[in-house]
């Protein structure tokens, strides 16, 4: 599913999909603060899911150097590789 915009929010959307699969995963390059990862925390809560949520997001920090979108993608642990990693770890 590709949330486009935050507000309005499609939560009947969201939650239909936290309940049909055991495993969820938002990829957002946005704060992880008020992001979609958290929003979607949230309706997770509230729909009692019992999936999986995986979140990958900007870190709250900041990062001291400018590089291509790749290279902060990559800082911040958005690479692909990274995530893969960290999926086949959970």
């Amino acid at each position: 599913m590709s949330a486009h915009t935050l507000k309005p929010l499609d939560r009947a959307g969201i939650g239909s999909i936290l309940t049909s699969y055991p495993l969820v995963i938002i990829l957002e390059e946005h704060s992880c603060v008020g992001g979609l990862g958290a929003q979607v925390k949230q309706i997770a809560w509230d729909v009692r899911a019992s999936c999986k949520l995986k979140t990958f997001s900007l870190q709250d920090k900041f990062i001291h150097f400018y590089g291509s979108q790749r290279e902060l993608w990559t800082a911040h642990g958005l690479d692909e590789g990274l995530i893969l990693s960290e999926l086949k770890n959970s």
